[in-house]
């Protein structure tokens, strides 16, 4: 596996993505405030901390990306675990369609190169705009 240079963990990144995380108060106070079984509650819960932990953790790793084949291949299984994540916690309030479809969007322009991260940019719309619309 090739990798870039000096790939390793940069906290600078992971603290800029964490920046970003604020805009999740707006999933935590509609999780707390709506009226829904506690159980689908807890869903929610479960998905904004899974959520919070990988996105620094990721954006942490950028500089380490792998290239080539490699890439593409890490790139399709992030596809793979994420957008699920969307999707499923879709049913837990709609609202998360719209909180996590920008975090979605960034880390897949900024890590995917080429062709590649169009194609996929685009399913993450689309898959998204049909879950909001469920």
């Amino acid at each position: 596996m090739k990798m870039k240079p000096a790939a390793k963990f940069s906290w600078t990144d992971s603290a800029f993505a964490s920046v970003w995380l604020i805009f999740l108060v707006f999933s935590i106070v509609s999780l707390a405030t709506d009226d829904m079984p506690n159980l689908q509650r807890t869903f929610g819960f479960v998905f904004l901390i899974m959520f919070a932990l990988m996105y620094p953790i990721a954006n942490g790793y950028l500089a380490s990306w792998p290239e080539g084949a490699v890439g593409k291949r890490v790139a399709f299984w992030w596809a793979v675990l994420c957008i699920p994540i969307v999707g499923f916690s879709i049913f837990v309030s709609p609202l998360f369609s719209y909180v996590f479809f920008p975090y979605m969007f960034a880390i897949t322009v900024f890590t995917l190169r080429g062709p590649v991260r169009l194609w996929l940019a685009a399913i993450l719309v689309a898959a998204c705009t049909i879950f909001a619309l469920l």
